[in-house]
Order: structure tokens, then sequence, then C-alpha cells
């Protein structure tokens, strides 16, 4: 359902892989509009226990990606699967640092706009 919205692609490295690694999934800004969804905020859970609060200016100033699938296969819960919410490391490198590290939530569960 989620690719359904249309599949783009980010390449970039990230803090917890090495090399670069080629993302593909959803605009999380596509998926807030096919919900309808209307806040300042996200709130990003993980199978774990995990929770990041994402301000939605990070969706407009950065091409964050809500990823489905790595090197074009679909992502394990093992490998950070099955969903991450990838942020550009590699041309925006500001989001390496925190807070922004700490808001790229994989084995991602739940999204709750606020």
């Amino acid at each position: 359902m989620l690719e359904a919205l249309g599949l783009r692609e980010l390449v970039t490295t990230t803090p917890w892989t090495e090399g670069e690694q080629r993302f593909s999934g959803v605009d999380p800004r596509a998926l807030l509009r096919m919900v309808e969804a209307h806040g300042s905020e996200l709130v990003a859970a993980a199978l774990d226990g995990y929770r990041a609060v994402i301000p939605i200016a990070d969706l407009e100033r950065f091409p964050l990606l809500l990823a489905t699938r790595r090197d074009g296969r679909p992502m394990p819960v093992r490998e950070r699967g099955p969903l991450w919410l990838v942020y550009p490391w590699r041309t925006h490198p500001e989001t390496v640092e925190q807070p922004y590290r700490g808001r790229a939530v994989w084995q991602l569960r739940s999204i709750v706009v606020r």
C-alpha cells in the first residue's frame, strides 16, 4: 500500500552502515497527504519501543524517505526494517549529528501526527 504512493530512491551513507546505501521508499509528505493528516510533529515509534519526535519542518527542509527497501530488497527486521525513516546524510551532513540522528527511526512500527 505504501509503495503504491510512488517509490523514489535515495542513495546515501548512514552513521550505522558501511559505504553508500541505495534506499527506495515513499516521500513521507505523500503519506501524510494520503491520510489527510495535519500537525506540527510526528511521533515515530519503533518495534523495540524507541520513540522520536520529528518536526514536520524536517520533511520540508530535507528530502526524507520512508524506506521500504535497501538495494532493491525489502528490509527484514534484523536489517533495520521493515521501514526506516532515512535522512539524506550524504548531501546534508548536518543530519548526522543530534537531534537529527535520533530522528532516523528504523524498525518503524507507527507514526502519530500531532
